[in-house]
C-alpha cells in the first residue's frame, strides 16, 4: 500500500498558490487587519518606561512661591486588565525648596488606536527640606510625604510619549507645626521598552 493512498483527499495539504475560491483574499485581509492591530496593542502596553519632565513647584513653605522643579523616574508594568494597565512608579522631584524620592502604584488607561493615556497615581516617600530655624522651622529635614498624581501621556513616535500635563498635589512637609501642602505642574517626555 502506498502512502498516497492512504492519506483522505479532504485532510491533504493545499498545493502553494492554490486555495480555495474567496480564501485568498480572506487571508490577505486577516493579514492586512493583525499587521495594523498589533503593534498598536503592542503600543499601548509597553512594560517599562522612563521619563523625565520639567514644570513648576509651590512647596507650601513660608515665603516660599512657585520655583522652577525637574523630575526622573520609571515605571513598571506589572498587569493589564483589558485597557487598564497597572505599574509600579519610582520618581525624584527635585526643586529648590524640596526634594522628593517617591514610589507607589500607578494606573493608566490605554485605548488602542487612540493616542491619549490618562493616568493616576499614588506615591509615597521621603522629603528632604530645609526652611531654617530664622523662620521657626526646621533645617534640614527629612520627612514622610506623599503625592496623588494625575496627568495624560500622548504619542509622539513608537517608543516615545509627550507627558503633556501632568499634576500633583502633596503633603508631608511640617513648617512652624502646620502641615504644608505642596503642589506640582510639568510636562516632559516618556521612552516606553
Amino acid at each position: 500500500m502506498s502512502l498516497k493512498s492512504s492519506v483522505d483527499p479532504d485532510l491533504a495539504p493545499i498545493p502553494h498558490g492554490q486555495y480555495p475560491k474567496g480564501m485568498g483574499t480572506l487571508l490577505q485581509r486577516f493579514l492586512v487587519v493583525a499587521a495594523i492591530a498589533l503593534p498598536s496593542c503592542m503600543l499601548a502596553q509597553a512594560k517599562i518606561g522612563v521619563y523625565g519632565a520639567v514644570g513648576g513647584e509651590k512647596s507650601g513653605l513660608s515665603g516660599q512661591g512657585w520655583t522652577s522643579s525637574e523630575s526622573v523616574g520609571l515605571y513598571y508594568g506589572i498587569k493589564d486588565l483589558g485597557p487598564i494597565a497597572v505599574a509600579i512608579d519610582g520618581r525624584g522631584i527635585f526643586s529648590s525648596d524640596t526634594k522628593n524620592l517617591l514610589v507607589g502604584p500607578r494606573l493608566a488607561l490605554h485605548l488602542p488606536l487612540f493616542p491619549i493615556k490618562p493616568y493616576v497615581e499614588a506615591l509615597g516617600g521621603v522629603v528632604y527640606y530645609s526652611v531654617g530655624a530664622a523662620n521657626g522651622g526646621k533645617e534640614n529635614v527629612n520627612d514622610f510625604d506623599y503625592r496623588l498624581v494625575g496627568g495624560f501621556d500622548s504619542t509622539i513616535f513608537y517608543h516615545l510619549d509627550w507627558r503633556v500635563l501632568e499634576f500633583s498635589y502633596g503633603a508631608g512637609v511640617t513648617e512652624a507645626n502646620r502641615n504644608v501642602h505642596a503642589t506640582n505642574v510639568s510636562t516632559g517626555l516618556v521612552l516606553r521598552f
